[in-house]
């Protein structure tokens, strides 16, 4: 638990450092390189490859709210049935995205890239509820189900890690983020599965676990 504390506190601070970066501002220098980069790669400089965009659309679309909110009722649902606990803190992880992503993104304004200027959601960039929700539900995720033997620890993380890191790098690929609200992201979602897992690991050792 002292190291999950450690970790969700961590992953805070860097967050609340990165908000006072990008608060109220443009695109850092590295978000204008990668964000040339990966319109090269990914759209190329007249049509571009429209699968490799299609394929990044879809990648992207797991860390949607209507995707990773189901999920997580679906996975406590069945760890319920199987007599394993954990459940309340994966859907817990994604409900705490799910409802306090929008508040919080209000108030940090930050432009989105500029093929999204003309949205309604132009100033609510930073952090990419995507990655967030990714982040949180699949680290909390893979910390119940390797704590309660039903998959091993380093194929549950590196599942939770690929998967984010996917979703994550397509939205950058997709021109929907820039590179910081991704990390923003991440390092959001590492803060929110902390608190998570550390409710479990609680109610496992009131159990007696």
């Amino acid at each position: 638990m002292i190291a999950t504390a450690a970790a969700g506190t961590t992953a805070a601070a860097l967050f609340a450092a990165l908000t006072a970066r990008v608060h109220g501002g443009w695109a850092t220098p590295l978000d204008r390189t990668l964000r040339r980069s990966t319109r090269r790669r990914v759209r190329g400089r007249r049509r571009g490859p429209r699968v490799a965009a299609l394929a990044a659309t879809g990648v992207g679309a797991l860390g949607d709210t209507l995707a990773y909110v189901p999920a997580a009722a679906i996975g406590s649902y069945l760890l319920h049935r199987r007599g394993a606990a954990g459940g309340g803190a994966v859907f817990g992880a994604a409900a705490s995205v799910a409802l306090g992503r929008h508040v919080f993104r209000w108030c940090v304004p930050r432009f989105r890239p500029p093929t999204h200027l003309a949205q309604w959601n132009a100033f609510a960039s930073f952090p990419s509820g995507h990655a967030t929700g990714t982040a949180a539900v699949g680290l909390t995720a893979a910390h119940v189900l390797a704590h309660e033997g039903l998959v091993p620890p380093v194929p549950a993380l590196a599942a939770a890690l690929g998967l984010t890191a996917a979703v994550g790098a397509a939205r950058v690929a997709t021109d929907d983020h820039w590179a910081t609200d991704i990390v923003g992201g991440w390092l959001a979602g590492a803060a929110v599965a902390s608190a998570a897992t550390l409710a479990y690991e609680a109610r496992r050792l009131r159990h007696g676990a």
